[in-house]
């Protein structure tokens, strides 16, 4: 792939110090009782997630990847006893290669972007 242009390049590493900085603000006001303020600088954080583009890994404080990430992790089964997938496989694995790794690491990043959601009304259709 060719190199961005300048400007492109600027304004990309813009964006990403842009996203660093409105998340250290939602860590500090994650320790405050202002759930609006709260509400509105995860929405700011996520908005900068979803311009970001592919392959820029932005460095977030793992307090704010959690609150980003929390309603998907909560219908996510519990890691005690390692449960297993219908086919045997097990839901959470010792190793992966860098392609799987990659892979997961993207899903997270959309998580926390807000690409993907939880809807608890939705129930699968039945066989």
């Amino acid at each position: 792939p060719s190199t961005p242009a300048p400007a492109v390049a600027e304004l990309a590493g813009e964006l990403l110090a842009e996203v660093e900085a409105a998340a250290l603000y939602l860590e500090r006001a994650l320790d405050s009782d202002d759930l609006q303020l709260i509400q509105e600088l995860k929405q700011h954080v996520r908005n900068g997630l979803r311009l970001l583009q592919d392959g820029v890994w932005p460095s977030l404080p793992i307090a704010v990847w959690d609150v980003l990430t929390a309603e998907m992790k909560s219908i996510l089964p519990s890691r005690e006893g390692n449960p297993l997938y219908e086919d045997g496989s097990p839901v959470y694995v010792d190793s992966m290669t860098d392609e799987e790794a990659a892979a997961v690491g993207q899903f997270w990043l959309e998580v926390a972007a807000g690409k993907w959601i939880v809807d608890r009304d939705y129930y699968p259709p039945t066989h």
